[in-house]
């Protein structure tokens, strides 16, 4: 009689179905990560995928810089770089950022400094605006041969004009002001005139009108007819002190009395206080 074997008490057919489902469970999850439909297909799109990103990953890198690869790159940021710093050189006018900073740290401390009373700010001592100039009769602005404007006096002209300005804040009370006024005569006679200035300061808590006369006579306007000079006049230190509101007026002397006179600038010219760090 032939006995039939029983089969192995670990191998039972709920088993094998168990390991059946579990094999198609992860042939599913590959299939689904990848789109493929089991685990070597999966695997093998999975690395043709890979290697696609790995191209476009590429592409991105050459077309973000406009080149073939990284290092290709880097160097073109190099040279930025370097144009860069040739930039800063040329603005500056220096070979490095360094020279630049030195050159605005003189300009920063130099002393000298200008403050422009512009012609068209005068009036004449009455209050009166400034006419036109008419020869023989009015003494006034006029366009010198349509090439400059300027206040125009007649030989023997008596008009005087006054303006007013502010000192700045940051000039140096302890240092003297240079008045500066340009002009010409129109003649050769008159070689020893000079113009009259009166500057009075009138600062807050103070009267209007008890201020000593800081002005006097420019030098003289000596240079050939219709040559420009410029004349000055020496104002004492502190005399008009920074921040300060100060009034002006401007004529000729009597040594005028061949020759017209052409004002074409007026201006002050002070010490700043150095800056310090």
């Amino acid at each position: 009689m032939t006995t039939i074997p029983s089969a192995p008490a670990q191998i039972t057919i709920g088993s094998l179905t168990s390991a059946a489902v579990e094999i198609a469970a992860v042939n599913a999850e590959l299939g689904d990560y990848t789109g493929g439909g089991g685990a070597e297909a999966s695997v093998a799109v999975g690395l043709v995928q890979a290697e696609t990103d790995i191209g476009a990953l590429e592409t991105a890198v050459g077309t973000y810089g406009g080149l073939a690869d990284l290092s290709t790159d880097v160097a073109a940021a190099l040279g930025d770089i370097t144009d860069l710093e040739t930039a800063v050189g040329t603005y500056g006018g220096g070979d490095d950022l360094s020279t630049d900073v030195a050159a605005l740290l003189v300009d920063a401390s130099s002393a000298a400094d200008r403050l422009v009373l512009p012609l068209g700010a005068f009036r004449l001592s009455t209050g009166a605006a400034i006419p036109a100039f008419a020869d023989g009769s009015a003494d006034g602005f006029t366009p010198t041969a349509s090439k400059a404007q300027g206040i125009r006096w007649n030989d023997d002209g008596t008009a005087i004009i006054m303006s007013e300005g502010q000192i700045p804040a940051t000039w140096d009370d302890a240092v003297a002001l240079t008045l500066h006024c340009e002009g010409a005569r129109v003649g050769a006679a008159d070689v020893t005139t000079t113009l009259t200035v009166t500057l009075y300061e009138s600062p807050v808590g103070s009267a209007y009108d008890v201020d000593a006369d800081a002005g006097g006579s420019t030098t003289a306007f000596d240079g050939s007819t219709t040559v420009v000079t410029d004349e000055t006049l020496t104002v004492a230190a502190g005399a008009l002190r920074a921040g300060k509101k100060f009034s002006i007026t401007i004529t000729p002397d009597a040594n005028l009395d061949s020759d017209d006179f052409i004002l074409t600038s007026v201006y002050l010219v002070g010490t700043r206080v150095p800056r310090v760090a």
